[in-house]
């Protein structure tokens, strides 16, 4: 049903069976993913059952030091396993100096956010000089790890993190033909696993979509089937045109979809063709914000972060307000 209300919760999901309802209450300890309402972009908080905390990307500038540190903190989160930057774009970067420098700004100061593994990323830097990727890689630059197709971050005694793609290659080759320079292209697609429970990001991977000059090269039917089924994907490029094409979504038929998307911003994401598909394939979906407002009339909106709990069997949905 539509939904544009601050509350919002699916019932609990089993696995299984995703079309029953699970009346049992998930674990005390599930593994939890948390989509921070940052605006438009993207920065997601995972922590594990036994306590492990992986940041996978870290929203626009300013999102670091206003929504995520400040969440962090209230949540006593003082330092991160690994960081996870899926591309370069400053809307998914932005903000993970601010974060790594903690409270009071500065960097290598009593108050920073230790990471005590790795700082993910695709390592494709040569050509990047943005204000924003210039301050991540200095933050990370003790940190930083450049993945590859097949790296696999094990937690736990079931939860996994997976690199089935990036920088345009998966374990079994290229993807597509792009240029070198295609940053959207470089995403980093990662497949999160607990138990039964599978849940994916592709960063901002391109699926064909778009109109010249903005058309992109299609990357994600070349991946689909290294994914398959997923229970939650989160969406592509912010619901973009340019991905979330109709073969990906059939191979991976989650059983839920969520975005991160900032409300009326200028790209007009979520875009009403790929909420369309969405609606076709009747898959639920579940947004941070409303974006831009057209077509989002049977969309869940949270106007808040989004938190996502499993204990491996079975998972649900909830909204979660901003304290900030």
């Amino acid at each position: 049903m539509p939904s544009s209300a601050s509350q919002f919760a699916t019932p609990t999901v089993n696995i299984q069976s995703a079309a029953s309802n699970d009346d049992a209450a998930l674990s005390d300890t599930p593994l939890t993913i948390t989509l921070l309402d940052i605006g438009q972009g993207d920065a997601t908080l995972v922590t594990t059952p036994n306590g492990y905390t992986i940041l996978i990307d870290g929203g626009p500038p300013g999102s670091g030091k206003h929504v995520t540190l400040p969440y962090m903190m209230d949540h006593n989160i003082t330092a991160l396993n690994h960081v996870m930057a899926s591309h370069y774009d400053s809307d998914h970067i932005g903000g993970i100096s601010e974060i790594l420098a903690g409270r009071d700004g500065i960097a290598d100061t009593s108050d920073d956010i230790r990471v005590t593994g790795y700082c993910w990323d695709h390592g494709n830097s040569t050509i990047k000089s943005t204000p924003s990727f210039l301050a991540y890689a200095q933050a990370t630059t003790t940190c930083q790890r450049t993945a590859l197709p097949g790296d696999n971050i094990y937690f736990d005694d079931d939860v996994s993190i997976e690199v089935v793609a990036v920088n345009g290659r998966s374990r079994f080759g290229i993807l597509a033909e792009t240029d070198s320079d295609d940053e959207n292209a470089a995403s980093m697609v990662l497949l999160i696993r607990y138990g039964e429970f599978r849940y994916v990001t592709t960063g901002d991977l391109p699926g064909g979509g778009g109109n010249p000059p903005y058309d992109t090269v299609d990357e994600e039917s070349a991946v689909a089937p290294l994914i398959g089924h997923v229970d939650i994907l989160h969406l592509g490029h912010h619901g973009s045109g340019t991905s979330s094409n109709l073969n990906f979504l059939k191979a991976l038929s989650p059983d839920a979809v969520v975005i991160s998307v900032g409300d009326n911003n200028s790209y007009l994401h979520p875009n009403p063709g790929t909420l369309a598909r969405l609606h076709d394939l009747k898959i639920p979906i579940y947004q941070t914000n409303r974006g831009h407002n057209v077509g989002t009339q049977g969309s869940h909106i949270a106007n808040g972060n989004i938190v996502i709990e499993t204990d491996g069997n079975s998972f649900e949905i909830r909204q979660n307000p901003k304290s900030h």
